[in-house]
């Protein structure tokens, strides 16, 4: 069976003090790294839809306009995957921010990049800075 890379969808959600939301990831990638919200995109979702629904899913809040802001290739050898990460942006409109799913994350807070910087981050982050 040929393997082909997943989408990914990253989203930045400001809030009006303009720092950012990021979670602390669980899992077999990325664990324990700080990434931004999101997931994979599914067949037939446009960016903004994806965005929209994985932010509600994961962390309980409504954003607004989503924005495409870049794409990065990212691999994860250690892992055998391969994934591209779309980054969106948008602003949050209502709903604190929870962990709606403990067993993907460890750990949801608003930061600045400059500070989660001096943390683990995450891999589609850190080609994205690049």
């Amino acid at each position: 069976m040929e393997k082909s890379p997943k989408v990914g969808i990253g989203v930045i959600v400001y809030n009006k003090e303009n720092k950012i939301l990021f979670i602390k990831r669980k899992g077999k990638h990325g664990h324990g790294e700080w990434s931004f919200p999101g997931g994979k995109l599914d067949f037939g979702e446009s960016f903004e839809e994806c965005a929209r629904r994985e932010v509600l899913e994961e962390v309980g809040i409504e954003i607004s306009n989503p924005e495409f802001v870049d794409v990065t290739n990212d691999l994860f050898p250690d892992h055998d995957l391969h994934f591209i990460t779309i980054f969106m942006k948008s602003n949050h409109v209502s709903g604190d921010p929870t962990n709606l799913e403990p067993d993907k994350c460890f750990e949801v807070k608003w930061s600045t990049l400059e500070e989660i910087s001096k943390e683990p981050i995450f891999t589609p982050i850190t080609n994205l800075l690049k």
